[in-house]
């Protein structure tokens, strides 16, 4: 048999070297496809599972501050700040006593008159923010003095008018006639409606809160802070002696209601931050209930 030529034979093998490589280039543009199409799948698979582990640490961070508040019934200052390290991650808790804020439902006009000073604000006087408030928030259709009822938001062109029932969040503020959304903003650290009793806490009151106080000058506030970095019972002795005037207006005990900041941080440093507000539970199936949350 005649062998071929060694040119013809280099053609050939050209032609073969020239194939495998086409198919290998297919096979690239094809693995090449295929990973455009898998990586977005693998990556959102992965933040579907960051976003389930970061949701897993919230809860885990709202059962261990509401334990700690309620059943191991801990004050909230020695919450605030704690830092509770998982396997999943890492929680810090931040801790507010609501009882440190005016109630929107529970205080006294005269309070409510003080915080509206207290936010710095002036757009209306004081006793008609707080007339407004509590036209608001009452049963009936009764204009109080300076007050605010159905006809007046009527006559303002407003759609809405008094629910006549509770504040059920700081954020129905944005619905009382003259009241402005930087009003709003600027009340809304000093306000709560989880202070049922609607005296302030003294203890725990920041210093705005506590000049919402009716005739309370700002060096008594300053006072005031001052004593409660005292140990013991020594501290509420002294606050209350401070505040002798404004004994109709305050307290020295803590809760029930806090607001609980929980941020979450998993190892791969992605986070998560909740506030959650708890109360103590009615029933013996728990020891707290949720009443807000905001992510």
């Amino acid at each position: 048999m005649q062998r071929p030529a060694q040119g013809s034979r280099r053609a050939q093998d050209g032609f073969i070297l020239i194939s495998v490589l086409g198919v290998m280039a297919l096979l690239a543009a094809l693995v090449g496809a295929l990973s455009l199409t898998v990586r977005p799948a693998v990556e959102r698979a992965r933040a579907g599972g960051d976003d389930l582990a970061l949701q897993a640490l919230v809860r885990a961070g709202v059962e261990i501050a509401g334990y700690q508040l309620y059943g191991l019934k801990l004050p909230g200052g020695r919450i605030d700040g704690q830092g509770v390290r998982l396997d999943a991650g890492l929680l810090t808790l931040s801790v507010t006593d609501e009882s440190g804020k005016v109630d929107l439902n529970g205080a006294d006009p005269a309070l409510l008159a003080g915080v509206y000073g207290a936010a710095g604000l002036s757009a209306l006087s004081p006793a008609v923010f707080a007339a407004r408030v509590a036209d608001w928030r009452d049963d009936d259709d009764e204009r109080s003095a300076g007050g605010a009822e159905a006809a007046d938001y009527a006559a303002a062109g407003l759609a809405h008018r008094p629910q006549n029932e509770a504040f059920r969040s700081v954020d129905d503020l944005q619905w009382l006639l003259g009241l402005q959304p930087a009003q709003v903003a600027a009340l809304s650290p000093l306000v709560t409606v989880h202070n049922p009793d609607g005296k302030l806490n003294a203890m725990s009151a920041t210093r705005g809160a506590l000049l919402a106080l009716p005739g309370l000058a700002p060096g008594v506030a300053d006072r005031v802070i001052a004593a409660r970095a005292r140990p013991g019972e020594a501290a509420a002795d002294d606050v209350s002696r401070l505040l002798q005037a404004q004994q109709a207006f305050v307290k020295t005990e803590p809760g029930p209601s806090y607001r609980v900041r929980i941020e979450a941080r998993l190892r791969n440093a992605r986070t998560k931050t909740v506030e959650a507000v708890l109360t103590p539970s009615q029933s013996a199936d728990a020891l707290y209930y949720v009443v807000g949350w905001t992510e």
